[in-house]
């Protein structure tokens, strides 16, 4: 019973591909951020997106470019969903402005809006739309947290990705068998922990670019392992900094 309580109570989500003012050749990546952010959110669940294709294309629309709240909210009850993500990507400079908002499809009525500005251009950009992903759909922070660092083990780290899985961690050369132990590791060092995060995040989504058969996801997949590999150098520099002293 308590699970099909929380089933039902969470809300569906359309998410439209962004519309951009100029050609950034990032939308379908945006969309995807989104999507993804939605998947770990106990409030909301993304609707398929066979679904959202199947009811644009009947009704004869592109999801890009769609920010008429009247529009989106009749096609989003088609979908079957109560809520619509709608999002602008505006290139300004070498920097991306990237807003994004709920469109309520019962009352046709934006119930939240949210923007971010990057500040290193593409460096970034994945970065702030995580962070808008989380703002817009109230997502819970995902870093595991800990009250005494001492009870952590110490040792030089190495993280191996691989495609299928979550990667895997090394302490002194032992394999670590509990990924969560891995990572707590890493959580010691803010920096390292932020650098994996971020890897781990671009990775995924570059994965299912791949699986779309979508050449986007190699450069994904590629920045990706490269900050998850990142993150162990800047681990181990701080502890071969802390042996020294």
């Amino acid at each position: 019973m308590l699970i099909a309580t929380i089933i039902t109570a969470q809300k569906k989500v359309a998410v439209f591909n962004p519309k951009e003012d100029n050609t950034t050749g990032m939308s379908d990546i945006v969309r995807e951020v989104f999507s993804t952010g939605l998947s770990n959110s106990d409030k909301y669940i993304p609707v398929e997106r066979t679904m959202i294709d199947q009811v644009l294309k009947e009704n004869k629309y592109q999801s890009s470019g769609m920010v008429d709240e009247s529009k989106v909210s009749k096609l989003g009850k088609q979908m079957g969903a109560d809520y619509v993500c709608v999002s602008i990507i505006k290139k300004m400079g070498n920097n991306y402005f990237v807003t994004a908002k709920l469109v309520d499809v019962t009352t046709a009525t934006v119930i939240l809006q949210k923007y971010v500005n990057t500040k290193n251009g593409k460096e970034d950009l994945f970065e702030k739309v995580e962070e808008l992903s989380a703002k817009l759909f109230n997502r819970k922070s995902r870093t595991v947290k800990t009250n005494d660092s001492s009870k952590v083990k110490s040792g030089f780290v190495t993280i191996k990705t691989k495609f299928f899985g979550k990667p895997d961690f090394y302490l002194d050369d032992e394999k670590i068998e509990n990924y969560a132990q891995g990572r707590m590791i890493l959580s010691t060092n803010a920096i390292a922990l932020r650098q994996y995060d971020k890897g781990f995040r671009l990775s995924k989504i570059g994965k299912i670019f791949l699986f779309i058969f979508s050449p986007v996801g190699i450069p994904l997949l590629i920045i990706g392992n490269k900050s998850i590999n990142k993150s162990a150098d800047t681990y181990n520099n701080s502890l071969r900094g802390l042996e020294k002293k």
